[in-house]
């Protein structure tokens, strides 16, 4: 596989993991500083090193999207998670996904239960 080929595939790859449409990862990938950082390197380089930044900025908004609606769960409610009782984690089971609770998502709050 060449260079150029090796490039198209990966950037391929991450169009499919973006979920957006061509057009829209097209774009995101020329605005981004990435792009524009190497001017010296081939386009389908530049297109390739950019999709990859495109998509690790995706992933950390995805993160903190995550991460701020567990933090209002946890800012919701004054309840202890009946599952783990509070803890957030649940020694019996820290060879799965380290133990974090799924009833809380390890916050140790139960943000199904009514505010007291």
């Amino acid at each position: 596989m060449t260079q150029i080929e090796s490039a198209r595939k990966c950037y391929r790859v991450m169009l499919n993991a973006s979920g957006m449409t061509p057009d829209d990862f097209k774009a995101a990938c020329e605005q981004h500083p990435a792009f524009n950082s190497a001017p010296g390197w081939p386009l389908f380089l530049r297109y390739a090193s950019a999709a990859g930044a495109v998509i690790q900025d995706i992933r950390a908004d995805k993160r903190a999207k995550r991460s701020a609606t567990i933090q209002a769960r946890a800012k919701v409610t004054t309840a202890k998670c009946e599952r783990c009782g509070g803890a957030g984690r649940i020694s019996a089971f820290k060879h799965v996904n380290a133990g974090i609770c799924f009833d809380c998502e390890g916050t140790g709050k139960d943000w199904r239960s009514p505010l007291s």
